[in-house]
């Protein structure tokens, strides 16, 4: 199962950042979410995500939305 936690995509693909990557990531976590979608900029906010929950939970960091639904949908 994959989750999107929450980013924008502007009109020619490029994934904007994210504030509040810590706290989406661990109420995901508490949800059973597996893996997690989250934006290449904020590669250095997952650093503030526990151990705990880094080592049950799969982080992608994406670029654009071409990654993205290479993930989801596998193409």
């Amino acid at each position: 199962e994959v989750v999107v936690v929450t980013f924008f995509i502007l009109l020619f693909g490029e994934v904007l950042p994210i504030g509040g990557v810590k706290e989406k990531v661990s109420g995901a976590f508490k949800q059973g979410i597996k893996e997690i979608i989250l934006p290449e900029q904020n590669r250095l906010n997952a650093e503030e995500i526990s151990k705990e929950i880094k080592e049950k939970i799969k982080i992608h960091f994406v670029r654009n939305f071409d990654e993205v639904r290479q993930i989801v949908f596998g193409e």
